[in-house]
C-alpha cells in the first residue's frame, strides 16, 4: 500500500507543475526534423512549451521507474536460513515465509508471544483463517526474545495449536525435528505411532532405537516389538514379546496386535 501511495503522490506532483507552466514563456516554433508527417514532406513544429513539457515528461517517467525499482528492492523477501536454529526456531516453509521471511515473532518476548497465542481459539469456522493462523503456528521463525524456559513454553502452544487443528503433516516435519530426550517425548511417542501407522518404519524405528539407549519403558520396549517385526526378526520379536508377558508388562489387546502382525491372522473384534 506504501508503493502505491508513493507513486501516486509522484506522478500527482509532477502533473501539477506540468498545469502552473508560466504563460509568458516563448512561443516561438521550432522545427523537429526528425517526424516527418504525410507525404507531402511538412514537418511538424513544436512550440518551446511544448518541447519542455515532453522532456520534463520523459525526465519525470524516467524518475518514477527508478523509484519503482527501489521499492521494489526494498520489499523484496529472501527467506534465507537460520544460522544457528533454535528450539524456538523450528517450523517449516510456509506462505507466511514467502511473504514476510524470518521475522514473524523476533519482535517479541517469548511470554508475549505466549500471552498472543492463549487469546487465539485452536479453532475458528472460517476455513481460510484457520489455514492462516497454522500457517503462523507452522513458519520457521527467528525466535522470540526470552529465557529458555518461556521459549520452550511458547513452541510446545504453538504444538499443541496445530495438533488440535488436525494438521498432521505439519506437526510430523516439526516433531521431527526436536531432539530426541525425555523433554520432548511425549510428541516423539505420537510421531513413532503416526508414522508406523503411515507405514513410515524406518522413521520410526531410529526414534525408537534412540529413545531405548536410555529409556526402557513399555511403550518404547513394544515399539521395538512392532520395529523388529516390519524387519522379518519374528524370533527376536517373539523372545522380547514373551518377557515381557511373564513381567505382566503388556496387556491382551497388544498380544492380539503381536499375534495378528506375526500370524496375519484377520481379527475382527481387534
Amino acid at each position: 500500500m506504501r508503493e502505491f501511495l508513493l507513486i501516486f503522490v509522484i506522478i500527482f506532483t509532477a502533473n501539477l507543475a506540468f498545469s502552473q507552466e508560466n504563460k509568458g514563456d516563448n512561443e516561438q516554433g521550432y522545427i523537429n526534423l526528425s517526424v516527418d508527417e504525410g507525404k507531402a514532406g511538412k514537418k511538424k513544429i513544436y512550440t518551446s512549451k511544448q518541447i519542455k513539457q515532453k522532456s520534463d515528461k520523459k525526465r519525470n517517467t524516467k524518475k518514477i521507474k527508478k523509484t519503482q525499482d527501489n521499492l521494489k528492492e526494498k520489499t523484496k523477501v529472501t527467506i534465507g536460513k537460520l544460522n544457528s536454529p533454535s528450539i524456538g526456531s523450528l517450523g517449516i516453509d510456509t506462505k507466511l515465509n514467502t511473504k514476510y521471511g524470518l521475522n514473524l515473532w523476533d519482535k517479541f518476548t517469548a511470554k508475549e508471544a505466549i500471552i498472543n497465542l492463549n487469546y487465539l481459539p485452536n479453532v475458528v469456522s472460517s476455513n481460510i483463517l484457520q489455514s492462516y493462523l497454522v500457517d503462523l503456528y507452522a513458519s520457521v521463525s527467528l525466535p522470540p526474545q526470552g529465557n529458555s524456559k518461556d521459549v520452550i513454553k511458547f513452541l510446545e502452544i504453538k504444538l499443541l495449536k496445530i495438533s488440535t487443528s488436525g494438521y498432521a503433516n505439519y506437526l510430523n516435519d516439526i516433531v521431527k525435528q526436536l531432539p530426541n530426550n525425555s523433554r520432548w517425548e511425549r510428541w516423539k511417542k505420537w510421531y513413532v505411532e503416526y508414522n508406523l501407522m503411515k507405514k513410515n518404519d524406518k522413521e520410526s524405528c531410529k526414534v525408537v532405537n534412540e529413545f531405548l539407549k536410555t529409556d526402557i519403558s513399555n511403550f518404547w520396549k513394544k515399539a521395538k516389538i512392532i520395529c523388529l517385526i516390519t524387519e522379518q526378526k519374528f524370533d527376536e520379536a517373539k523372545f522380547v514379546h514373551d518377557v515381557m508377558v511373564s513381567q505382566n508388562l503388556v496387556d491382551e489387546l497388544f498380544t492380539e496386535l503381536f499375534q495378528n502382525l506375526v500370524h496375519n491372522t484377520n481379527n475382527n473384534q481387534l
